[in-house]
């Protein structure tokens, strides 16, 4: 585990630049930075979405600002469905559209917050390109 050491009010505390939990590693978020949160988003009408939002308050607005979206047109049986897509990322056989672009998605069910690892598989899987 990486992590550094700050300074508050005299006091050296040890911060770790990644969180564990349940066994998987999420990297901590720099706002300063610009860094963005990747994410699963999933809607009414059944859409999966992967992107990054700013920070952990914009999972809580509708719509929901995405960047860098990219849409699962189709993921395989070996993925086991959207906590499959979230945990582990898409398969080989899915389906994922390219992304680039920022939109707003309407009538979100869920907002789920995804390790690096598999937001990685997503932004490697553009379907057709």
């Amino acid at each position: 585990m990486i992590s550094k050491f700050i300074e508050t009010k005299g006091v050296n505390k040890m911060i770790s630049e990644f969180i564990e939990i349940e066994g998987v590693k999420y990297k901590r978020v720099d706002e300063e930075k610009n860094e963005r949160i990747p994410v699963i988003v999933t809607t009414e009408g059944s859409g999966v979405f992967f992107g990054r939002i700013k920070n952990e308050s914009e999972a809580n607005n509708n719509p929901v600002v995405v960047q860098d979206c990219h849409m699962c047109v189709y993921w395989d049986r070996g993925v086991k469905g959207v906590l499959g897509l979230a945990s582990r990322g898409p398969g080989d056989a899915s389906k994922i559209s390219g992304g680039g672009n920022t939109y707003r998605l309407h009538n979100v069910t869920a907002v789920a917050t995804i390790s690096e690892d598999a937001a990685k598989k997503w932004e490697s899987k553009p379907w057709g390109q």
